[in-house]
């Protein structure tokens, strides 16, 4: 650098530190946490609010520590090129409270972002829109926004993580399905002789045919088609052995894609749980369903518990007592 030229920039820095004219309140610095090197590259800057007047003003200048340095653009210190103590590209991952939900529900997606020499910045962006950044600071962070599910295509959330040099950024990104996929777009495919418009709206392994009891016409109801499934469609239940709200469940096997799955029972809401199960021709299809908690009953880990944590079954405990001919134990 010019060394008149870096003289010139350090003049600057008392300037750009100054305070306000007399009744007078102007931000110096952009965002509270803002860096800034100094002209020499030897310390930083920080922005924040220092006094009284609410204002953002550049704070104290700091040194870097040994062997590091703040490079000229950068906006933090970093180890020296050569130095042992480099800084590694920072890292970050994405998780969702779920994968697969219906419009309506909301869920978590959670960043957990680190470096090795701290942190600058971690940003959730909702299929590419900007959804909040979170200034952090440390090696590590954890920020977690709550989004509702509001397209039947599904959503994909991604997270930008910056180090605190702000050279350096990693990403990661996560999708969430919507709907019942080869169901014709229903939310909640049907079976076992619920109404229906069309076979669309029936799960796999159902077809939309007239139902009659007792020579009682009963409208077009799902109905379990009359042909056996290709060997190759499988479907095997474990946990709750089927379509059993009070215990969670999941179902596994291939598809009539050949889509191999595995499916376990999660709850919608505090009120009803969305059940995986098998059923249909064989019961080699997998069917799925929302199903509603009775009354004193909260869903919790993909079950209907009640308030006084039985299991919603009738249960007995201990001997069967016996009587005589006269109602006498």
């Amino acid at each position: 650098m010019n060394s008149r030229f870096g003289i010139a920039l350090v003049l600057l820095f008392p300037i750009l530190l100054a305070p306000a004219a007399a009744g007078q309140c102007a931000n110096d610095c952009s965002y509270s946490g803002q860096k800034i090197c100094d002209s020499a590259g030897l310390g930083v800057y920080t922005c924040g609010q220092y006094d009284s007047d609410s204002c953002l003003d550049w704070g104290s200048w700091q040194r870097c520590q040994s062997g590091w340095t703040c490079p000229y653009r950068a906006t933090g210190c970093v180890a020296a090129s050569g130095s042992s103590g480099a800084n590694q590209p920072p890292s970050v991952t994405l998780s969702l409270s779920k994968t697969y939900a219906s419009i309506g529900d909301r869920i978590s997606v959670t960043a957990r972002a680190s470096d090795d020499k701290g942190l600058r910045s971690v940003t959730i962006y909702k299929d590419g829109s900007d959804s909040g950044t979170r200034i952090c600071s440390g090696l590590s962070c954890t920020v977690s926004y709550e989004f509702p599910i509001t397209s039947s295509s599904g959503h994909t959330f991604s997270a930008r993580v910056t180090d605190a040099s702000g050279l350096s950024s990693a990403s990661a990104s996560a999708s969430v399905r919507t709907g019942s996929p080869g169901y014709g777009g229903s939310q909640t495919c049907k079976s076992n002789n619920q109404q229906c418009i069309s076979t669309s709206d029936c799960c796999q392994g159902y077809t939309c045919r007239i139902l009659q009891k007792g020579g009682t016409y009963l409208g077009y109801a799902c109905q379990p088609s009359l042909t056996a499934p290709p060997s190759s469609v499988k479907c095997s239940d474990s946990g709750d052995n089927g379509d059993d709200k009070f215990q969670q469940g999941t179902a596994r096997g291939v598809d009539t894609n050949g889509i191999i799955y595995s499916k376990t029972d999660y709850c919608v809401g505090a009120s009803a749980v969305y059940e995986f199960y098998c059923g249909g021709v064989n019961k080699a299809y997998r069917l799925e369903g929302k199903r509603d908690c009775p009354t004193g009953y909260t869903c919790s880990d993909g079950a209907c518990i009640s308030s006084g944590g039985g299991t919603g079954k009738c249960e007995y405990a201990g001997s069967i007592p016996t009587y005589d001919n006269n109602g006498n134990r």
